[in-house]
């Protein structure tokens, strides 16, 4: 079981967070419409792509489920690509914040996840808020290669970082100082499974 495990680890450290279990859905932004401006069957941690194609227009949340974040994504010719990020199931709706109704779409959420969730309750963050450095211990998680992702409040991917854990006690110093000041959230990824989300506050 143990050999299993590390196989796991070392096939899939060199992969982006869940990339290889997360589904993209790439939707066309035109004049005057969202192409495909509907979708259902999307899962928790698939990405939503909003790629621009001609005039100017947004892609601008009007209701979320609770808890999940806002998006608005400006799409002109110099912003052509939105990238949202899912981590709550419900129905989403969004329409250009130019053209209104008119222009709108939506798409659904199941509540099943596309890859398993391993929680990670003893994970902390260290000082936090931080301005230049945070120490990550990461509690009961088995020894191997994992990776690190911080994402923006917006579903955008700001960091991947591979990282050797050896033990529950080890401490991990990560390098925060080039971040914007904000909200970010913190993921773990074995390689078969990630941690929830973490909340790193940024000074």
């Amino acid at each position: 079981m143990k050999k299993q495990i590390l196989f796991s680890l070392v096939l899939f450290a060199g992969l982006s967070l869940m990339s290889y279990a997360q589904t993209t859905y790439k939707i066309a932004v035109s004049n005057f419409k969202f192409t495909p401006n509907s979708l259902t069957g999307v899962k928790i941690g698939d990405h939503i792509e909003f790629d621009w194609s001609s005039g100017d227009h947004t892609a601008t949340s009007v209701s979320v489920p609770a808890t999940a974040t806002t998006f608005d994504f400006p799409m002109t010719s110099s912003n052509t690509v939105g990238t949202y990020t899912v981590q709550v199931a419900g129905t989403y709706n969004y329409q250009c914040s130019i053209h209104g109704a008119g222009m709108a779409g939506s798409f659904v959420v199941d509540a099943a996840t596309s890859i398993s969730t391993v929680k990670i309750n003893e994970m902390s963050i260290e000082p936090n808020p931080a301005h230049d450095f945070v120490n990550l211990k990461f509690g009961d998680l088995q020894a191997g290669t994992v990776k690190l992702v911080i994402y923006d409040m917006l579903g955008k991917m700001i960091l991947s970082k591979d990282i050797e854990h050896t033990s529950t006690d080890e401490i991990h110093s990560l390098d925060v100082s080039n971040l914007s000041s904000g909200i970010y959230l913190v993921y773990i990824n074995t390689g078969t499974s990630t941690s929830k989300a973490h909340r790193l506050v940024k000074r």
